[in-house]
């Protein structure tokens, strides 16, 4: 399968997930989770999501929603159920890459990237800021800048590495608030790790992904914090 078709399969599985739980019996569910993901907008606009949609242009403020829905299938209930796995169960015959698609998205979380190379295609080559620095190749990649620093969901299917439409670019000072929560996080979570195992590669990748748990909703609202600014 050709990363291309990777990419369209990614995202018309993520569409197709969207209207079932917007037109479903989860979209309560999905409504005070929106309104948990941007809780933090009054405190750093000082505007409600109501007054931000209001003020930004509709593609722009689609943008943050579609970032909001996709760190909802993140999410997991007491019984470590996220939605992906309800939609599953619902809907038995869907194809295997299509399932595999759901799954990858289910198990993603937004970092923070430096751009190394710009390539044909909407491809580019990033540096994990917050993993060692290391260096992989994504598609689905536009506009990027080489130097600049981004906010991206990367879903790892297989070996190809895709960024779904959760790609925002990141000012400096909101680049360093983003690196010091994550870090901050990061030392938490690694004290409630017994010493010995603080070293073991599960434990520092667990670590790191509770860590990133809120990545997401910080990237959002510092863009659209951006985005009030510029308008």
């Amino acid at each position: 399968m050709s990363d291309t078709h990777i990419l369209d399969r990614l995202d018309s599985a993520l569409a197709n997930l969207r209207v079932w739980i917007e037109g479903g019996e989860w979209v309560q569910e999905y409504a005070n989770w929106v309104v948990k993901f941007f809780s933090l907008l009054d405190q750093l606009t000082g505007k409600s999501l109501n007054e931000v949609s209001e003020s930004v242009r509709p593609e722009l403020m689609e943008r943050a929603l579609w970032a909001c829905f996709e760190d909802f299938l993140t999410l997991k209930d007491e019984a470590g159920k996220s939605i992906v796995d309800i939609y599953l169960e619902s809907h038995p015959d869907l194809d295997s890459s299509t399932v595999e698609s759901l799954l990858a998205a289910k198990r993603s979380r937004v970092g923070l990237f430096e751009v190394v190379e710009v390539l044909e295609g909407d491809v580019a080559v990033l540096r994990d800021i917050l993993n060692r620095g290391e260096l992989f190749r994504v598609e689905g990649i536009s506009g990027a800048l080489v130097g600049q620093s981004v906010a991206v969901r990367v879903v790892r299917i297989g070996d190809v590495g895709v960024a779904t439409q959760t790609v925002f670019p990141m000012e400096s000072e909101d680049r360093d608030r983003f690196i010091q929560g994550y870090e901050q996080a990061y030392r938490q979570v690694l004290k409630d790790v017994p010493k010995y195992l603080r070293k073991d590669s599960r434990q520092i990748d667990r670590a790191r992904d509770v860590a990133l748990e809120y990545g997401a909703e910080l990237a959002t609202v510092y863009w659209l914090r951006q985005v009030l600014k510029s308008s």
